[in-house]
């Protein structure tokens, strides 16, 4: 045998590595006093601006996905914690259409209490799932606004006084240049 054919075989039976490349970022966002009004669950809605924000960033082409916390009790795994979940919003919804869930591409929920945000749990699978990309986090309460920071998401605490309720979209999204 040459050298180079023991060098192809080499080459054929070599793993191959492919860096996949990353187009876009994903933008999580949290769902209660965020993008739903849940201050009377009996009353569900969008909250202000947050239907015209996701729309326009659908329409820019950009990846959404949601990091929302439901109890434990909610169901015994991922697809029955995720009904109860639609279905409690759909059951008291007062919009005159339904929230719109297909513009998520992923809707992260913990399967237990204890990987309720601000635990890590969310946020890592999060930043997992989004990879190659970066992932981005919205989200209202300060503390897990900077959990999310420390797990390595970019976050922005919506509804702070004095600022726009959503980061806007020129600072979101010159956060991320893609090369």
């Amino acid at each position: 045998m040459t050298k180079n054919f023991i060098a192809a075989i080499a080459l054929f039976f070599a793993p191959v590595v492919v860096q996949a490349a990353c187009t876009r970022p994903v933008y999580f966002f949290d769902l209660g006093q965020v993008l739903i009004n849940t201050s009377d669950w009996d009353h569900l809605k969008y909250m202000n601006e947050a239907q015209e924000y996701l729309h326009q960033l659908k329409a820019r082409g950009e990846r959404l996905a949601l990091i929302t916390n439901v109890p434990e009790s909610w169901g015994a795994d991922y697809d029955a914690k995720l009904q109860t979940l639609k279905g409690v919003i759909a059951k008291t919804w007062i919009e005159p259409t339904a929230f719109e869930w297909e513009l998520f591409e992923m809707i992260l929920l913990p399967l237990s209490d204890a990987q309720r945000k601000p635990a890590p749990f969310l946020f890592q699978d999060a930043i997992q799932k989004a990879l190659p990309c970066p992932a981005f986090y919205q989200g209202e309460d300060l503390i897990e606004t900077q959990a999310a920071d420390r797990e390595g998401m970019q976050s922005y605490q919506v509804g702070r006084p004095g600022e726009s309720f959503f980061q806007p979209l020129s600072a979101l999204l010159s956060q991320f240049v893609l090369l």
